[in-house]
């Protein structure tokens, strides 16, 4: 893990860092290698993507209310937070996670940096990827017709997100990725 990482998190005995930026840049597998090294919770926003027939409000397509509520208020409050995740696929709230009050917590996703979140991170990252890789790597995962889906919709949003929130500009590092990740 980068040297910057170890000096920015080893300071802080809990810490709740952010993860934003262009889809396949590599933010849930730094997230996954932050836990290991710390033990910490990953709060994955795919777990708060908006259900079917509710509206959308602003940039992400995310329960933004209940992401605050559920675990960012705690978070920031130091208490123990209790949320639910949402499957996209089966359209419902499938299980409750408990993370303790004394937990140190990834959240990791697009759209980590809207301005309404910043509250409750003590640290933040935002990592981007060349169009080329990103379009590879997004092809490798989810296939052909999986990066359509990408190319005309969710790569766009983000787009559009970073243009005017500018999420890199609120971010403690980024990180420019290119090289494949495992």
């Amino acid at each position: 893990m980068e040297e910057i990482i170890e000096k920015m998190l080893f300071a802080d005995k809990r810490f709740c860092l952010a993860i934003d930026g262009r889809c396949a840049a590599g933010k849930t597998t730094l997230a996954g290698q932050i836990a290991d090294r710390y033990g910490c919770a990953i709060v994955h926003l795919d777990d708060f993507f908006l259900p079917k027939g509710m509206e959308k409000k602003g940039y992400g397509n995310l329960e933004r209310d209940r992401l605050i509520s559920e675990v960012l208020l705690p978070l920031s409050q130091g208490k123990e937070v209790n949320y639910r995740i949402f499957s996209c696929h089966a359209q419902k709230y499938v299980k409750t996670v408990t993370i303790p009050a004394e937990c140190s917590v990834v959240i990791e996703g697009s759209y980590a940096l809207l301005p309404e979140f910043r509250f409750a991170y003590t640290h933040s990252i935002f990592m981007t990827v060349s169009e080329e890789e990103q379009a590879n790597r997004i092809r490798r995962r989810n296939g052909e017709e999986g990066y359509a889906v990408f190319a005309a919709r969710w790569i766009p949003d983000e787009e559009c997100y970073i243009a005017a929130c500018n999420p890199q500009l609120a971010a403690d590092r980024i990180y420019y990725s290119e090289r494949r990740i495992p």
